[in-house]
């Protein structure tokens, strides 16, 4: 997550172009899909969960963050503008994930 969060660069070498970075972070729904997708405030890009909205989703990460989500709550997230990678477990059934999450995410930007 480190390296997405770096724009592809890890410990000095560059393993993803900045192009595969935006692609994988810039919304590809369209307002219909919008509508039905279940997180307010995110798109979705190349195989992520996309900020889009922070008001919205009543985030304070950056627009253009980029991360998912497991069944069972664990969650991780690149911010590349702010460098931040968020990696964040837990193995809960049903998993709370709308209460432990932005909570998680609130404190790490709260922290930069």
């Amino acid at each position: 997550m480190q390296m997405l969060a770096c724009g592809g660069v890890w410990e000095g070498r560059r393993i993803l172009s900045p192009g595969t970075i935006d692609l994988m972070r810039s919304n590809g729904l369209d307002e219909t899909q919008l509508a039905d997708f279940p997180d307010a405030g995110y798109g979705y890009g190349y195989g992520f969960r996309t900020l889009i909205a922070r008001a919205k989703g009543d985030l304070n990460g950056s627009v253009g963050s980029f991360g998912w989500t497991g069944g069972f709550g664990t969650w991780c997230e690149a911010d590349p503008q702010e460098g931040l990678s968020i990696v964040y477990m837990h193995n809960l059934i049903p998993s709370g994930e709308q209460y432990y999450h932005p909570r998680v995410r609130t404190v790490c930007y709260g922290l930069l």
